[in-house]
């Protein structure tokens, strides 16, 4: 935790236990987690649409990390933690603020405290709320896969990024180790939001490209 009182995007517990699983239970019973809210198309031609519940358990082949993805970029990272930063707004955990250089960033909860106190963790039986509360965490690099114009074809498992390693965490219950389902799931899903919203990436990018950090309250 900071001083603030925020939690990192590196701090998984502060997803797990309710809040972006119960808030993704809320958006599969009213806006099928936004398939109808969110519509639109960035970079190129390509247009990532929600995916689709026979999907959830297809085995997918392994996407290699494109080399675009790869060596210090500040735009490449700014738009990184501006994904996380929409994500985690619109699967309704909010996001106090995000740093970037060249070479890492950070994104940051606000003080969830009050909000977790009466939460409980849903029923998930298929796991499909873990694979889209896990979109929070597949969210930087799906932006980075937009901003540069690298087309998925597949999941991508980034040992190196702690992201990945967060999400694996989180799906790993539903679907078992390293499973290319749901991490498609979540990938998938951070893809379809990120371009209906890629405006708001833009903008929180742009700030982290100019200031190197970004604050909630200055952009209300």
């Amino acid at each position: 935790m900071s001083p603030e009182g925020e939690g990192s995007i590196e701090s998984p517990g502060l997803v797990t236990p309710g809040t972006a699983l119960a808030r993704a239970a809320d958006l599969a019973g009213t806006t099928e987690c936004g398939r109808t809210a969110v519509t639109g198309k960035c970079r190129d031609s390509v247009t990532y649409s929600w995916p689709e519940r026979h999907t959830l358990r297809k085995c997918w082949r392994w996407m290699p990390t494109p080399d675009a993805l790869r060596g210090p970029s500040l735009p490449r990272i700014a738009h990184h933690e501006a994904g996380h930063a929409v994500l985690m707004q619109w699967i309704g955990l909010g996001c106090a603020r995000a740093v970037a250089s060249d070479t890492k960033g950070q994104a940051f909860f606000p003080n969830l405290t009050e909000k977790m106190r009466d939460l409980q963790e849903p029923a998930d039986p298929t796991g499909e709320l873990a694979a889209t509360a896990a979109s929070v965490f597949a969210a930087g690099t799906m932006a980075e896969m937009i901003f540069t114009g690298s087309i998925w074809t597949g999941p991508m498992f980034r040992n190196e990024q702690h992201d990945c390693i967060v999400a694996e965490e989180m799906l790993r219950p539903a679907f078992g180790a390293k499973s290319s389902a749901g991490h498609a799931w979540a990938q998938r899903a951070a893809l379809h939001v990120l371009q209906g919203r890629w405006p708001e990436v833009q903008a929180i990018a742009a700030e982290l490209i100019e200031r190197g950090e970004w604050h909630a309250a200055r952009n209300p």
